[in-house]
């Protein structure tokens, strides 16, 4: 199994992340990716993929930590993405629910997009109601692009698979009131799918309460397994083939 997005800085993981990394292997995961969601995180991103040989890293801006840097000199970001186990830039995207100033966001973001496509990377989007922004600005880049923790609708699905997006869902499909996102899940092509934790948050059912981690990735695969109507053993091959053609590991 691959948790495609975790956030394994985060404090409330990293302080027994040993045991955390553990715990996935023997469940089974085989690969892990880590989120960076400033240059800080970026780097323990790094510093984290090289302890753990499972562990790789994206890295990136975060839409609520855009007021903190400046669009038009991003150095410190491109000068990290030559490290040996980071696979592309995320999370990025658009989120007007946090204060900072949106046309600093849009332009964060278009820079960022502008980085992954001079070093031909993939990349993560934070997209929370701002789905038409997103897809008129991403639309004009050819990158392949990861909708990370899907909550939108079939017909947004339908129009980011369009531009060669793939799609990627976390615990919420476990949710009891999350059968509109389930529907959506069965529309999703094989080859476009992608699965995570997003890791602290999200813990999936049946442990919804808990602190999350990879390892629980495996009720995310069963779930979507039974939607689906796929054998576990066929879903787990078919995401790593996926994750293995975006990312040339």
């Amino acid at each position: 199994m691959i948790d495609i997005h975790s956030h394994l800085d985060d404090e409330k993981i990293i302080k027994n992340l040993d045991e955390v990394i553990k715990r996935a292997i023997d469940e089974g995961v085989k690969y892990i990716v880590t989120a960076g969601v400033n240059i800080n995180s970026s780097i323990k991103a790094i510093e984290i993929s090289k302890k753990y040989n499972i562990v790789f890293g994206v890295i990136g801006i975060h839409p609520s930590e855009a007021r903190h840097y400046d669009y038009q000199n991003l150095p410190e970001l491109e000068s990290l993405i030559k490290e040996e186990k980071i696979l592309g830039i995320g999370e990025i995207g658009l989120d007007y629910t946090y204060k900072t100033d949106k046309n600093l966001q849009i332009k964060i973001f278009e820079k960022q997009l502008e980085i992954a496509s001079k070093f031909n990377l993939p990349v993560v989007l934070h997209i929370r109601n701002t789905f038409n922004d997103i897809f008129e600005i991403v639309k004009n880049f050819n990158l392949n692009l990861i909708w990370h923790s899907f909550t939108g609708t079939i017909k947004e699905a339908e129009k980011f698979l369009e531009i060669g997006g793939y799609i990627s869902f976390s615990g919420i499909i476990t949710f009891k009131n999350a059968e509109n996102l389930r529907e959506v899940v069965k529309i999703i092509p094989n080859d476009k799918i992608f699965l995570e934790t997003d890791s602290p948050y999200l813990t999936p059912e049946p442990i919804r309460g808990k602190i999350n981690e990879p390892s629980y990735i495996k009720y995310i695969y069963k779930k979507v397994s039974e939607i689906k109507n796929l054998e576990l053993e066929e879903l787990i091959k078919m995401i790593e083939e996926n994750f293995k053609k975006i990312f040339n590991v």
